[in-house]
């Protein structure tokens, strides 16, 4: 399920075909973040640091407390326009258990757990809970107000409920 080729410059597989009227708006990389995803010389167990290695194209350092992986593209993007928007970037995730220490066969959990990295040793921690989401980015004032409105909201979402 890949394209053969490169740039403006590729062909693609039966599977995505039909993606063909899309061909103008996409430019194939020839680099594959994957290939840093795989078993090196440090043994097996890349499977959970494969999402670090998908957004940073990095083959990360197998250890649980000396991490190292590199800037990821969405925040490479962030620090060009990242001004032009209210938020330079949202970390989003759908996982709201974190842990720190090894995770999987000696990585560290912070790649399992990150797609988000402002540089090789900081990820970027992910916001899981939409609530906190939505009152980041509709809440008014500053952030000790939004954090009061939306205590204020809860009560009164209970009280209604409960009448």
């Amino acid at each position: 399920m890949v394209a053969k080729g490169e740039g403006k410059e590729f062909d693609l597989s039966r599977t995505l075909n039909h993606w063909s009227r899309f061909v103008s708006k996409v430019q194939v990389s020839a680099v594959s973040t994957k290939k840093a995803a795989y078993g090196g010389p440090d043994g097996a167990g890349d499977t959970r640091a494969e999402a670090a290695c998908f957004s940073t194209g990095v083959r990360l350092k197998k250890s649980a407390t000396d991490i190292r992986a590199g800037l990821s593209i969405d925040q490479a993007i962030a620090r060009e326009i990242g001004h032009l928007t209210r938020f330079p970037s949202l970390e989003l995730s759908s996982d709201a258990i974190r842990t720190s220490g090894a995770c999987d066969s000696g990585y560290a959990c912070a790649y399992q757990f990150n797609l988000s990295w402002s540089s090789a040793t900081t990820p970027m921690a992910a916001e899981s809970n939409p609530r906190m989401v939505f009152e980041r980015l509709f809440g008014a004032g500053p952030p000790g107000e939004r954090a009061e409105n939306m205590k204020r909201r809860q009560q009164e979402q209970r009280s209604s409920s409960i009448s």
